[in-house]
């Protein structure tokens, strides 16, 4: 049997299985559509009283392919409802797929940029109803070639700088490594390439940079850049002089294992907030079979702290959802509070044990490993939220890891942490669900 045919034997299969929303593994307060594969996060934005989230969405089956943009609605960035799907495959220019991009006001108008394939071109999209519908523009693709010979060529992120619009391309260069490529426009349609904003070395930081986010934090930039082959998150902290950014600093955004393809926006406080794609860690055939793949993260909000590496919490507004804990299910948060400096405990969902120590420079969280220095008086604190087959732990405002676990039974989620102060709280769910219908169906 080919693949073709082996995956389209599992999606038959999860056609007739349950429910996605009795799978035990199924999360329920983190975002994802009732079934089908779902990854990057696209073109998050707060706009007249809504947080509107985009994504990467198959509509047919459980793995990656036939990308739309799917959408969904907030007022507190927990609560989610389901909007119709926003973009489709339906030109020459993107019926091979639309891919990742941000959302933008552009002369008070809400505007979608995304890329198109294949090849992969640059492509805008507006709307003139509250962002419930949108239409691509006559001009599209509006970026129709690469720099040169390149690795990759998506992805864009905009902002606005001294009255133009400045765009940020995910790629590399083949003999050099990954790379984001910098354009500049006065309307989004003619675009003019610049140069590299920054590059990386392809024996360090991989050959293709996915997902660029370049924002101001603080007295710095940062750039985030999704690394292949890596399948990690890097974050770099420099100067921004001359249209070109200078790293002073780096790390990894996240040491879960599970983080991929982020996107970062400004929320209505003004705080700088991510959300990011959850990968399944399991085999292709389960989650197949099981009717939905991937997951997106607890929005978390960024400080630039004083040793010029990034600071990470989760949202405030999480602490909302809160309820009572009364020992049972699998929807929890802990807040743990170690009196020193080195510190063990075990967290258990289901049936799997999840270990966690702190040693005085690296968090360990069953197996990853972080490096995480505290100020000589400072205690050592966990945020830990549990959500079926989803784990993300913070900690000390300094490390985030979001990890899967795919528990085979279904015992309350328990926390065993010697010497600490624990504080138990359900979360209940959030996410609306309904079946996302393509365009034309009733």
């Amino acid at each position: 049997m080919n693949r073709r045919s082996f995956l389209a034997a599992l999606a038959a299969a999860a056609a007739s299985a349950q429910n996605t929303l009795e799978d035990p593994h199924f999360p329920r307060y983190h975002f994802r559509p009732a079934k089908n594969w779902m990854n990057d996060p696209n073109g998050l934005i707060y706009w007249n009283g809504e947080y509107h989230m985009f994504y990467q969405y198959n509509p047919n089956a459980a793995y990656w392919g036939d990308m739309h943009w799917g959408h969904t609605v907030s007022t507190d960035l927990m609560h989610w409802k389901p909007l119709p799907m926003a973009l489709y495959p339906d030109k020459p220019y993107d019926k091979d797929g639309v891919f990742s991009g941000c959302a933008v006001v552009h002369n008070g108008i809400p505007t979608l940029v995304y890329t198109g394939t294949k090849p992969e071109t640059q492509c805008v999209a507006t709307t003139s109803n509250n962002l419930r519908q949108f239409h691509k523009i006559e001009q599209n693709p509006v970026i129709d070639e690469p720099p040169g010979k390149v690795t990759g060529f998506r992805d864009p992120c905009l902002w606005q700088e001294n009255g133009e619009w400045m765009m940020a391309l995910g790629g590399g260069f083949p003999e050099v490594g990954g790379a984001v490529f910098l354009y500049s426009s006065k309307d989004l349609i003619s675009w003019k390439y610049l140069h590299p904003l920054c590059q990386g070395e392809k024996s360090k930081t991989g050959h293709n940079w996915e997902c660029p986010n370049f924002f101001p934090l603080g007295n710095r930039h940062v750039l985030l850049i999704s690394a292949e082959p890596y399948r990690k998150v890097l974050y770099f902290v420099g100067h921004y002089e001359n249209r070109r950014f200078i790293p002073e600093s780096e790390g990894v955004m996240d040491a879960g294992g599970s983080l991929y393809a982020p996107q970062t926006f400004v929320d209505k406080d003004g705080r700088r907030t991510l959300i990011g794609w959850l990968t399944e860690t399991r085999p292709e055939k389960e989650f197949v079979k099981a009717g939905w793949s991937g997951v997106q993260s607890l929005p978390r909000v960024f400080a630039l702290r004083n040793d010029k590496t990034l600071g990470v919490e989760p949202h405030p507004n999480l602490r909302s959802v809160r309820d009572s804990w009364t020992g049972t299910g699998a929807q929890a948060e802990f807040e743990v509070m170690f009196p020193g400096a080195r510190a063990k405990a075990d967290l258990h969902v289901g049936s799997e044990a999840l270990p966690i120590s702190y040693d005085g420079s690296d968090l360990t969280v069953a197996g990853h490993t972080a490096p995480m220095k505290l100020d000589a008086s400072e205690p050592f604190r966990l945020d830990i939220f549990v959500d079926h087959s989803v784990v993300e732990v913070f900690a000390n405002s300094r490390v985030a890891m979001a990890l899967r676990v795919y528990p085979s039974n279904s015992d309350p989620v328990h926390l065993n942490a010697p010497g600490a102060k624990v504080a138990a709280y359900r979360i209940p769910a959030t996410v609306e669900y309904e079946i996302i219908a393509r365009r034309g169906s009733p």
